[in-house]
């Protein structure tokens, strides 16, 4: 079988070599661009329940004032046998609402204060390397409550580079293994970075 030697063989070894750090490049390009999609979807979620939770309140404040005012009204004619019916109860609370809510959207101090809030701490990533490739997973997001264990994190990794997670583990820089049980923003924060190895493990010899 013939053989790229020489010159033609430096070449051909530095084409794969960029088109390599070009698929790399664009790989952290998208992971980059995963994680602002995310976290535009988190605030646009984040703003969305703040205005459900005000508008519930403004209901709330509404249908009691309302009941308020019916009690003052029914106390001041008591000799009224006549109740109001569901349906026009039902109507008046819906007026009254529409228009608290009307209200409320047109100020703008409201409205700043709604675009302002706090969507809290920002999630955290883990940097996985295998061999020369890397790639990012979430493993820790304060928001939702998302804590990953290197368990949970080594069955993704293998589902991700189709490795078979019996003959893999997860390491740190030095190569010592990282416990499955343990959540690994807990372990890898107090490090300089959070970034794990994925290494084969060594095959048991067979004694004959």
């Amino acid at each position: 079988m013939a053989s790229v030697q020489g010159p033609d063989a430096k070449q051909a070894f530095q084409d794969v070599s960029r088109e390599h750090k070009e698929i790399t490049r664009n790989l952290e390009q998208l992971n980059a661009t995963s994680r602002e999609i995310d976290e535009a979807l988190q605030h646009v979620q984040t703003r969305l329940a703040s205005a459900t939770e005000e508008v519930s309140k403004l209901k709330l404040n509404a249908s009691i004032k309302l009941i308020s005012n019916q009690e003052a009204f029914e106390a001041s004619v008591e000799q009224q046998t006549e109740l109001l019916s569901y349906s026009e109860a039902s109507d008046m609370i819906a007026t009254a609402f529409k228009s608290a809510c009307t209200s409320k959207f047109a100020d703008p101090a409201f409205l700043e204060k709604l675009g302002d809030q706090n969507l809290g701490d920002r999630p955290e990533y883990c940097t996985v390397i295998w061999g020369i490739e890397s790639a990012e997973w979430r493993v820790h997001d304060p928001r939702d409550n998302t804590e990953v264990t290197f368990a949970m994190l080594l069955e993704d990794v293998c589902r991700y580079w189709a490795l078979d997670i019996e003959s893999v583990a997860i390491t740190d820089k030095s190569g010592a293994l990282w416990p499955l049980d343990g959540f690994v923003w807990d372990e890898t924060s107090t490090t300089d970075d959070a970034t794990v190895w994925v290494t084969r493990l060594p095959k048991p010899k067979v004694r004959l």
